[in-house]
């Protein structure tokens, strides 16, 4: 059966998009990764910033140097290999899971580090927030969407690792960002700031526990990345405030306490994620033709 006219041109359109996506992702990601370089060897840089409003939200900055290098080489790789993948499915993906988004999260980061190295924390904050929703969209996109084992056998540690894990990472990330730029927009009195701190120490935690539990009933979409970044950025919070030992001690026990609730839940349910994840590939194998493959 010939194809008609009009499915070439939706199949052009389609290739266009896809196109302009990759490059716009290459282009957007270099671009705010370029811009984190030079802000952190400007003078004043931004370590120095972040040194001069020291808050009681205030992570460590040995914890934050080590999680944003494994972030950025996870969206190195994803953003240089894995959105290249000529599988129907990873353009899917990257079409309609992640879209223009990645880019417009890209913008926004950009924006907020201009006005932080400025340090106007008040408009750096309405950057973040909107951040945090654009990246809550594209995650939410990829555990509803596209959770690994919906992918291909040869796809699935790829969109597991270097998808679902950057971008869980990046939520997490982004929840402490918006709390920490908040205290330094906001709060001034001393007493009043180690009351806030310890408050969203535990809504941060509490947001970290929902995820892990309700993941029970996910059906094996989701993973525990988003939990632990959480527990992550508690103890990061914890090392610097050290000195502040209630404020300290709590941010470590609910860190601690989110560790072993991920650990609980992956012994009790993970099963089920592994047994889907493996029947997946096996079904997938039987599938795949003889020749060619998934196009």
């Amino acid at each position: 059966m010939p194809v008609s006219p009009e499915t070439i041109r939706e199949e052009r359109a389609v290739s266009g998009k896809l196109k302009l996506l990759r490059a716009a992702n290459v282009v957007s990601f270099l671009f705010v990764f370029l811009a984190n370089v030079i802000g952190l060897t400007y003078d004043p840089s931004s370590t120095d910033i972040h040194k001069k409003h020291m808050t009681y939200f205030s992570p460590s900055l040995i914890f934050v140097g080590i999680f944003w290098f494994l972030l950025s080489v996870l969206f190195f790789i994803f953003v240089f290999w894995v959105q290249f993948s000529n599988y129907s499915s990873m353009k899917r993906l990257v079409t309609q899971g992640i879209g223009g988004l990645f880019v417009l999260s890209n913008i926004l980061t950009s924006g907020w580090l201009v006005f932080w190295m400025l340090e106007k924390f008040v408009i750096s904050e309405f950057f973040i927030i909107l951040n945090l929703l654009v990246i809550s969209t594209i995650h939410h996109n990829l555990v509803v969407q596209f959770p690994p084992f919906s992918f291909p056998s040869s796809q699935v540690s790829k969109v597991a690792y270097f998808v679902h894990t950057p971008f869980s990472m990046y939520l997490g990330v982004t929840w402490l960002d918006v709390f920490h730029n908040g205290f330094m927009a906001f709060t001034t009195n001393k007493e009043t700031g180690k009351v806030l701190a310890m408050i969203s120490a535990w809504f941060l935690a509490i947001i970290g526990f929902a995820w892990c539990i309700t993941g029970i009933f996910s059906g094996g979409r989701r993973d525990g990345v988003f939990s632990a970044t959480i527990a992550w950025c508690l103890i990061s919070i914890a090392v610097n405030q050290r000195d502040e030992t209630s404020l300290s001690v709590q941010c470590a026990a609910l860190a601690i306490a989110q560790l072993i609730a991920i650990i609980v839940v992956w012994i009790r349910y993970g099963g089920r994620f592994a047994d889907s994840l493996r029947s997946t590939r096996n079904a997938s194998r039987e599938q795949r033709p003889l020749l060619g493959g998934e196009g």
